[in-house]
């Protein structure tokens, strides 16, 4: 059937380059621009006469893709949730096959849009959100900024779940780490949160960037944060200061929101729940494969080798 469909809609692309061609007289840029595709396929079409064409036709029936192994994945992944990106179907065919083909995001993009088109799985809009980023470029090891979010998720038996996390990134290498669980956060568990992020990172930032948030601050003496009982005397043992910003600004912390919107959208989007501990586990390897290992969108460095410096 998918060959059927691919070699149809080839037919169709031929005939219609033709007849733009030879019925209506158009440059070959002219037909790329209309049919949305590269001038240099309009000329390989042209360049075959009908008995060629047929005979290539062929020979592409013969070959298989580099993904087409895992098609039935992509349709599960995009039968669960058609919302997925190219990127996060990326990681999580990484995740279930450790010895996938090496391919370019590019090569997957289009796989995805092949296996949207042949099942009839168009991808469902939805909600941009604002895009904040950086304040200026700091010395490595100098900032780190702190937020918490939550996000449902799905359990294997159907039933939704709340999981809640909060998100560490370094700010010049934007080497990330997250922390998940099903409670909500006490000052108490977000220095668990701490202590693990300190452990991945090996070392702490010179300081912290956090919002005005009750799990850190219980009070504030005109103007200036009163941390809570917990939280002072985790600082007062630790090597890091904390930063808080004003209410309401959330330029302030621009790369950490990001860093939550790409978890959501990335690693957790259409995953199931299973334990907190799991959860944990897979986000590790997440860091590991794409959300440390990956060229970064805005410094086109990678986070983990920014890192090592």
């Amino acid at each position: 059937m998918q060959e059927r469909i691919i070699i149809k809609d080839k037919t169709i692309m031929w005939s219609k380059i033709k007849m733009l061609k030879e019925d209506k007289g158009y440059s070959n840029s002219k037909i790329a621009r209309l049919l949305g595709i590269h001038r240099q396929t309009v000329a390989k079409y042209l360049s075959m006469n009908e008995s060629e064409y047929f005979r290539w036709l062929t020979s592409i029936k013969r070959r298989r893709g580099k993904l087409d192994v895992y098609m039935s994945s992509v349709k599960g992944l995009l039968e669960g949730d058609a919302t997925l990106s190219s990127a996060a179907i990326h990681d999580r065919l990484r995740e279930k096959f450790p010895d996938m083909v090496k391919v370019s995001d590019k090569t997957v993009y289009n796989f995805v849009e092949r296996c949207r088109k042949l099942y009839d799985l168009p991808k469902k809009a939805c909600s941009v959100p604002r895009i904040y980023e950086r304040l200026g470029e700091r010395d490595y090891g100098e900032y780190a900024q702190v937020d918490f979010d939550e996000k449902w998720m799905r359990r294997p038996c159907g039933s939704m779940h709340k999981v809640r996390f909060m998100t560490m990134i370094l700010c010049r290498s934007r080497h990330k780490f997250c922390y998940l669980q099903s409670l909500p956060f006490t000052a108490e568990s977000a220095v668990v949160a701490h202590a693990a992020a300190f452990a991945y990172f090996g070392g702490q930032p010179r300081k912290i960037i956090y919002d005005q948030d009750s799990v850190f601050i219980h009070n504030e003496n005109l103007g200036d944060p009163i941390l809570t009982d917990t939280f002072q005397s985790y600082v007062s043992q630790m090597d890091f200061e904390p930063v808080f910003c004003r209410a309401a600004d959330p330029e302030s912390k621009g790369m950490v929101e990001n860093c939550v919107k790409y978890l959501k959208n990335n690693f957790l989007k259409g995953r199931e729940y299973v334990s907190d501990e799991r959860l944990n586990e897979e986000c590790l390897g997440w860091l590991e494969r794409t959300g440390n290992g990956k060229v970064h969108s805005t410094t086109r460095l990678v986070p983990k080798e920014e890192w090592k410096k």
